[in-house]
């Protein structure tokens, strides 16, 4: 939350650089400025010629109006970016074209081009724990949008104001046991004496997640379902080994195994730094 995470890949994906930065709740004018600075700082550390980049992509918790993503609903901290031509106006600072895109869709993205099991799997199915719960699904390499362009809102299963299986939710749990704990950062640290509360907040997530799990299997049929999130893989680890050993609608033919990301917080940048070239490539190919 308020932390924004920058990838640099080349033509062929590979991580150029990453970076990070608190940076609250930006206006888009001021990400965008904020952006710029690092974009100048990367091109001349990495010698990039003339500072010049195929694109941009920016993964954002929210959904789009419509399939075309000209607008979006954004979340309530960035009143800002709520219902205003998004793209155009990041592209017209920035300076270049700028592709906007869910942030699970962009974990998904990440998990696609970056992970050997997923560029191996027809379809995967990505679960994103992050400010809320989302998901992405790619199937032969495409991602699936829906009709209108929010497929895999699946946070709308699960009420904001209500106890729900994300970051966010855990964050608060701790806090309201005591813990003085604001981000993920140094969380093993900050929480050491609440591991009954982690315990608990996975149980309930486990026994949350089981029912959607069983119909992303139904529904696609996945050979890959992966959970993304900026929670230290340990913690992820226990929640995908809890519903694990759940009575999960896999076909005794293809018996599966939820699997975590190696990608922790930094795949929503690096899926997001990966959406020109999969729109390009993705055109050439269609």
């Amino acid at each position: 939350k308020g932390v924004l995470e920058i990838a640099l890949v080349d033509f062929s994906g590979e991580i150029i650089a990453l970076a990070s930065e608190q940076i609250g709740t930006p206006s888009p004018a001021e990400f965008a400025a904020i952006v710029q600075g690092h974009l100048d700082v990367l091109s001349v550390r990495h010698r990039l010629l003339g500072q010049r980049f195929f694109g941009i992509g920016v993964g954002l918790p929210g959904s789009p109006r419509s399939r075309t993503g000209d607008s979006w609903h954004t979340v309530k901290e960035l009143p800002d970016w709520d219902n205003v031509p998004l793209g155009q106006m990041l592209g017209e600072a920035l300076g270049t074209a700028v592709l906007l895109e869910n942030d699970a869709n962009a974990a998904a993205m990440a998990e696609y081009y970056l992970s050997s099991a997923g560029r191996k799997a027809s379809t995967v199915v990505v679960i994103l724990l992050g400010y809320g719960i989302g998901a992405g699904v790619i199937e032969d390499g495409r991602m699936v949008k829906g009709g209108f362009g929010a497929a895999g809102e699946i946070g709308m299963l699960y009420p904001g104001h209500l106890p729900r299986p994300s970051t966010l939710d855990l964050l608060a749990v701790l806090r309201e046991a005591g813990c003085g704990i604001e981000s993920v950062a140094r969380f093993d640290e900050l929480t050491a004496g609440f591991e009954a509360v982690v315990e608990g907040w996975l149980d309930r997530a486990a026994s949350q997640l089981e029912v959607l799990v069983n119909s992303a299997i139904a529904w696609f049929d996945p050979e890959d379902v992966v959970f993304s999130s900026p929670l230290p893989a340990s913690v992820v680890e226990r929640l995908a080994e809890r519903l694990n050993a759940m009575p999960l609608c896999w076909s005794p033919e293809r018996p599966g195994q939820i699997r975590i990301s190696a990608l922790g917080g930094s795949a929503i940048a690096l899926g997001a730094a990966l959406l020109p070239i999969h729109a390009a490539t993705t055109l050439v190919a269609g």
